[in-house]
């Protein structure tokens, strides 16, 4: 299967003008709230490039909060996934778009997954972030997929679309990549075959000094999907959660929610959203932008 057309992409999509404008969620934010959060990224990117030995990394923290100082030079906010206004941006034209294909989808009767997949390879130590290339990642997942459908003749129509995300495990010590997407027809039965690749299965627990960081590698539900905006959102997260509890312990069945990121950990983040576009961290299968619009291409 295709992946998103070349030359009409990501960055061609339009302002949503329906009922599938995520901007309308209370949970979306204002451009206010947005701007007021880059000033103070802004200070705080400052401190850390003065804090910082000189050389490239200090180049980019300086470049970056200088970017982020928009507000004070009455300019707009700059085309970086860095700023919060940036990515709500990202959020709004393609979490939108992808609302609505997902949304039809499923009042079609079409059955569609949101899914989880924690690859193996994919935890990074935090001084190794700044080397991270996540387009080999993303030519992996296709790669995969493309396996698949191959290895099992999966040819009818069927699109997905896959996202990078990250957690910081805390007590690990060290950022976890992972794909959250949403997937119909074949792509669907593509995605639910992964888990039979190595690299997505899920291992048998040994003890607990030898124990996977992660449980459950390819996660999905057959079930309806509930509040499709909510999940467009939090494919297209503003920021990266850290995870406070230690993952897959043995006897451990209390529930943790996620918090900040630590600060120190904060200028190495913006790096990374700043360096890779949304288009460096999706995966568009089955899809190409027509007229500002994500369509099936079959």
């Amino acid at each position: 299967m295709e992946p998103l057309m070349p030359g009409a992409g990501l960055s061609d999509l339009g302002r949503p003008r329906d009922r599938y404008d995520l901007s309308q969620r209370a949970d979306f934010g204002s451009l206010r709230s947005r701007q007021r959060r880059d000033r103070k990224l802004a200070r705080r990117i400052k401190e850390a490039a003065e804090q910082a030995s000189s050389g490239a990394g200090q180049d980019h923290l300086a470049a970056l909060a200088h970017h982020l100082q928009y507000a004070e030079r009455a300019e707009e906010a700059p085309i970086s996934r860095a700023s919060y206004v940036g990515q709500g941006y990202v959020r709004l034209l393609v979490g939108s778009d992808v609302y609505r294909l997902a949304d039809r989808a499923q009042r079609q009767g079409v059955p569609i997954t949101f899914g989880t997949l924690a690859f193996r390879g994919g935890a990074i130590r935090p001084h190794q972030l700044v080397g991270v290339d996540p387009r080999r990642w993303g030519r992996q997942l296709r790669a995969d997929l493309d396996r698949i459908r191959k290895r099992q003749g999966l040819t009818g129509p069927g699109w997905s679309t896959w996202f990078l995300d990250c957690d910081y495990l805390q007590v690990e010590g060290m950022f976890l990549f992972h794909w959250h997407g949403l997937a119909t027809g074949s792509e669907l039965e593509a995605y639910r075959a992964l888990r039979k690749l190595r690299k997505y299965r899920s291992c048998k627990q040994g003890p607990d000094d030898q124990r996977d960081a992660v449980k459950q590698r390819a996660r999905g539900s057959r079930k309806p999907l509930y509040d499709i905006g909510y999940l467009c959102l939090y494919m297209l997260k503003e920021e990266w959660p850290s995870q406070p509890a230690a993952r897959n312990v043995a006897g451990n069945r209390k529930r943790s929610f996620p918090r900040p990121l630590p600060e120190h950990l904060r200028p190495a983040e913006r790096l990374f959203f700043d360096q890779w576009p949304i288009q460096a961290i999706s995966v568009m299968r089955g899809l190409r932008v027509v007229n500002g619009r994500l369509q099936p291409t079959r």
